[in-house]
């Protein structure tokens, strides 16, 4: 993970097509990653502790909707930068920090 102030929660559900650019492209932009999987039916949660083990994943045992989800992963975070993700989301290399130099010029 980075060392930018930056937290990302990810919601998914039934995402195991999405998931990996995605996390890919958070896990060096990012100090932390959590995913809230809105008790999927197909192998994202799978993916995610196999292929991306420094990712926090809580599954819900519910769709809680994606305001909910939201709400839950931001509240495991510490960070003063959150971004909130779909699952289809892509970061381009650098977006992140330059986001950051932005935020931290002008509070």
């Amino acid at each position: 993970m980075s060392d930018l102030d930056f937290e990302a929660v990810v919601v998914t559900y039934n995402s195991a097509g999405d998931i990996r650019p995605c996390l890919s492209s958070l896990q060096n932009a990012c100090s932390r990653v959590v995913v809230i999987d809105n008790a999927s039916r197909d192998d994202t949660v799978n993916i995610v502790n196999q292929e991306f083990p420094k990712v926090e994943i809580i599954p819900a045992e519910r769709n809680l909707g994606y305001g909910e989800a939201l709400n839950l992963g931001i509240a495991r975070t510490a960070s003063p930068f959150v971004v909130a993700a779909n699952a289809d989301t892509i970061f381009p290399a650098g977006s992140l920090q330059a986001l950051e130099r932005f935020l931290k010029a002008h509070p």
